[in-house]
């Protein structure tokens, strides 16, 4: 039997005698490539089972409507209906759908648009379109795009401690810009009052004994005379 034979007709069931749907699709399995459900319109989430149609005549016939089944039952299934549009994997148009001959030998399949295609090719489907891979073309999935690294921005108004860690990314003086401003004479010295600028980016704790990195640290912010006023020997 040829798909379109069922496309478009009435179902109805006997013990009722009440409209149960209108055929709008097939399910096919995917291991076998039996067609197994049809899909109903005017029967909201419903299908029906194949074998469960007791009449093919212009109308199909149902013993009960309670055979009939949630739309669930086939979520992993092959969807087929005529006039679907078929693309190939690189998202050419094969036309639309024909045709497809429901008794045919499994290894026989096939189903027709521009082209005869083989049920095996059909990489996804639903009732808005049919993809097929009819060449087998190896899909590779596309590489991640990484996002770049954002940079850290400046912290501010950190205390002493902190500021210290962070002198390591200053310029080290020369050794001509040491000699003009040798302050070594404030070595082992304490400060006596905290040294800070407006921001407080810059902070020198009062009783902070001077060394080397003080120094340092002090003429980078412009801060060496306050550091010499504000410091006694200890």
């Amino acid at each position: 039997m040829l798909y379109s034979q069922l496309k478009g007709k009435k179902v109805v069931a006997i013990d009722t005698a009440n409209y149960c749907g209108t055929v709008s699709g097939i399910y096919i399995q995917k291991d076998t490539y039996a067609a197994t459900h049809l899909l109903l319109s005017d029967a909201e989430n419903c299908i029906l089972a194949y074998a469960d149609i007791f009449g093919f005549g212009e109308t199909l016939t149902i013993r009960s409507a309670e055979v009939l089944s949630p739309l669930d039952a086939v979520k992993d299934f092959t969807f087929f209906d005529i006039g679907l549009p078929v693309l190939d994997v690189d998202g050419n148009s094969l036309g639309t759908s024909k045709e497809l001959d429901l008794h045919a030998k499994s290894r026989e399949k096939r189903f027709t648009a521009d082209e005869v295609i083989n049920l095996k090719a059909i990489v996804a489907s639903s009732p808005e379109a049919i993809v097929v891979n009819p060449r087998r073309k190896q899909l590779k999935p596309r590489p991640k795009q990484t996002q770049p690294a954002k940079e850290t921005p400046p912290e501010f108004h950190k205390p002493y401690e902190e500021v210290q860690l962070a002198t390591a990314t200053f310029r080290e003086p020369t050794v001509t810009e040491k000699i003009n401003n040798d302050y070594s004479f404030l070595l082992g010295r304490r400060v006596e009052r905290e040294i800070t600028d407006i921001t407080r980016t810059f902070v020198i704790k009062a009783g902070t004994v001077i060394t080397d990195r003080i120094i340092d640290t002090a003429q980078k912010a412009g801060k060496l005379v306050d550091l010499t006023i504000n410091s006694i020997k200890r």
